[in-house]
């Protein structure tokens, strides 16, 4: 799972409490898309950051609740 230390749970397979199925979506423009779905009044889990290994990414959560992530990967 590719998120920050500070969303790992001791259990395997859970984000912040919740069952987690990872379906990633690649994006160039970050920010973007994040700023796209907001305004198509989707529902945000955590808002775009650049992970420490270069990775920008945000989260959001279909209408069933599970956990989408977004992100791009840069060239370092």
């Amino acid at each position: 799972m590719a998120c920050a230390p500070s969303c790992q749970t001791e259990e395997r397979g859970f984000w912040y409490g919740h069952p987690l199925q990872e379906r990633a979506q690649t994006m160039v423009d970050v920010d973007g898309e994040y700023a796209r779905l907001m305004g198509l009044g989707v529902s945000s889990v955590q808002e775009p950051e650049t992970q420490p290994w270069g990775q920008r990414n945000f989260w959001i959560a279909d209408p069933e609740g599970n956990y989408i992530e977004v992100g791009s990967f840069s060239a370092r």
